[in-house]
């Protein structure tokens, strides 16, 4: 099969040759790329599907259920700190695609009008967890903001466009950072480079599946609510005068698009690219 098609193609090429230099046929002006943007500003709508390993969990922690803070088994507050958390880093990876796209990058001579955009994120250097928390890959740490000391991760992102008009080559965000923002996240910062070098983007990702939020927002198990949402929580195997632990599942993925959890505009999840001004 493989050797069919290349004498195929290599039958077409003489045919376009002969075409050539008999005058018939000829090659039309090729399509401008544009390297290097001298402004350039770009609105989208976009969906995307994040991946985390290891998977986040929370771990249990016997101060916090005391008959103090309301605990009133005693088997239950016997249980001691049980680490489920993996330590090290994690690895994150997210593709996006575009809804829909407004906007244009132009080098001062050609015009790129943007079709639509592909997005991959992962990841730039590793986030420092710190003393008081000094634990990784928590479900919690997703909402919680940086303790004293601690050094955030970096991602790295690189945005291919379809265009019309003219191409425009692909640009790539080093150094951005991610942070709890709205109904999801949002991706600001960091340093562009290639056809929109210099230019600023920021990405506001809206969680848009039905686990992620209940699933990091959900309270510890307690011998009242034994079973809360446990993809990030342990849950409690209660018997008379014991109790005991069923581990968490662990949050894997994060869906984000046109969030079904805030319905309309606002819940969409946007990217904005711009060189010449700065996004909003």
């Amino acid at each position: 099969m493989i050797r069919r098609i290349a004498l195929a193609g290599a039958a077409g090429a003489l045919a376009l040759g002969a075409l050539a230099a008999s005058g018939i046929g000829s090659a039309g002006a090729a399509t401008p790329t544009i390297t290097t943007a001298t402004s350039a500003n770009i609105s989208c709508v976009i969906t995307a599907k994040a991946k985390l390993a290891p998977a986040l969990k929370n771990s249990w922690d016997q101060q916090a259920h005391e008959a103090g803070d309301g605990e009133t088994n005693t088997a239950v507050q016997a249980i001691p700190d049980t680490k489920f958390t993996t330590d090290g880093p994690n690895v994150t990876s997210s593709k996006a695609k575009s809804v829909s796209c407004t906007g244009s990058a132009t080098d001062g001579t050609n015009t790129a009008s943007i079709v639509s955009v592909k997005i991959t994120l992962g990841n730039g250097t590793a986030a420092v967890d710190n003393p008081p928390l000094q634990e990784d890959n928590t479900c919690s740490g997703l909402l919680a903001g940086n303790q004293p000391g601690d050094v955030a991760a970096t991602y790295t992102s690189t945005i291919s466009f379809k265009t019309s008009g003219a191409k425009l080559a692909p640009t790539t965000a080093s150094g951005q950072g991610i942070a709890p923002s709205g109904a999801g996240f949002a991706v600001t910062g960091g340093s562009s480079t290639g056809s929109l070098a210099g230019g600023n983007s920021k990405t506001q990702a809206n969680i848009s599946d039905t686990n992620t939020i209940p699933a990091i927002t959900a309270a510890a198990a307690t011998s009242s609510a034994p079973t809360p949402n446990r993809t990030c929580e342990a849950n409690l195997k209660l018997k008379p005068g014991t109790a005991s632990l069923k581990p968490p599942k662990g949050l894997k993925k994060i869906g984000i698009g046109q969030s079904v959890l805030v319905p309309g505009p606002t819940g969409q999840s946007t990217l904005c690219i711009r060189k010449g001004t700065t996004c909003p």
